[in-house]
């Protein structure tokens, strides 16, 4: 038997999602957002668990059922033990919202969770029909919580190879943690580069949802550090924060030394082309106020042009030379 994370046509499983949550439209309201693992016995699923990320470090289990068949052997146990590791060191709290049976309360307690609370009339005024188990008619709905201790050695854990996964998990506890902003922006400045690439990419990507995340100083020295490193990862990350930061009209680019930066990598065939095309965007950014700054952006545009591009400075190219000309007229 093996676990594997289940990415794409999560409703190919349908038949078995239906067994630990009845209603296909109850299931759509948590399948894309959250993550579903599967058991298999060679090809064929046997069990299943859905698990959404709250926000703070908090994930909730919202479905999870085992096969006919395959019931009884602990599977179950074992997918909630799985998911627990499979979060560490990110995951604080894990709850589950489930029928108020004594199977129910049986199953997580055993797994340690404690009955933290009900939702009243739940099945009633959420589902369509019915909702029957164990004999019960089910009205309300029962909330388990286990706690896990927090103890992360941030600078050690950036050190270490990271997935996906992973950088959700510190963005998800960065959204509202000052601290961990600080230690993370000081993360970019160090001279592990695998430290310093782990941190700006959990900063893309809060960049993406939070403005003014950054200080005048800090967008600065994000800056100088693009500009400086030979890192061409750091460098696209640090890229990808400058811009998202700078679409706040509060935060307007005017750094004449990251200007020239910007221009000269555009005109860099060797820069890798993600590079060439932020450096062209963050340009127009800065160009945005500046006569002379677009006239000088464009000549930069006419020169490439004249030679091989890839597809998407190609495009980017042209929509930057439309945006221009719209704000003319």
């Amino acid at each position: 038997m093996r676990i594997r994370q289940i990415t794409g046509n999560k409703k190919k499983y349908l038949p078995l999602l239906l067994i630990g949550d009845e209603q296909e439209s109850m299931i759509d309201r948590y399948l894309n957002c959250g993550d579903m693992f599967g058991m298999f016995n060679g090809e064929e699923i046997i069990a299943e668990i859905v698990i959404t990320n709250e926000g703070g470090g908090t994930y909730e289990i919202k479905n999870i059922a085992v096969a006919s068949g395959y019931r009884k052997k602990g599977y179950a146990r074992r997918m909630v033990n799985f998911t627990e590791q499979f979060y560490t060191p990110y995951l604080f709290r894990l709850k589950a919202g489930t029928a108020e049976t004594v199977e129910m309360d049986t199953f997580y307690r055993h797994l340690g969770f404690e009955a933290k609370g009900r939702i009243e009339n739940f099945f009633t005024d959420n589902y369509d029909h019915p909702i029957i188990e164990c004999g019960i008619y089910l009205k309300d709905m029962i909330y388990y919580e286990k706690d896990f201790p927090h103890h992360i050695n941030y600078s050690q854990h950036l050190s270490r190879r990271l997935h996906s996964h992973d950088i959700i998990g510190l963005y998800h506890l960065a959204l509202n943690d000052v601290k961990l902003h600080h230690l993370l922006f000081q993360l970019i400045g160090n001279e592990n580069k695998r430290a310093a690439t782990n941190a700006a990419w959990v900063f893309s990507r809060l960049s993406e949802k939070v403005q003014d995340i950054f200080t005048g100083q800090q967008r600065q020295q994000l800056q100088n550090i693009a500009a400086e490193t030979k890192n061409d990862t750091l460098c696209r990350l640090l890229l990808t924060i400058i811009l998202n930061v700078s679409k706040s009209s509060r935060n307007t680019l005017s750094d004449g030394l990251f200007l020239e930066f910007c221009l000269h990598n555009i005109s860099n065939s060797q820069r890798p082309s993600g590079i060439r095309v932020l450096c062209l965007k963050l340009a127009y950014e800065i160009s945005r106020n500046y006569t002379e700054i677009q006239e000088e952006l464009q000549q930069t545009i006419a020169l490439i042009e004249s030679g091989p591009l890839s597809p998407s400075l190609t495009s980017a190219c042209t929509n930057i030379l439309k945006a221009m000309q719209k704000n003319k007229t």
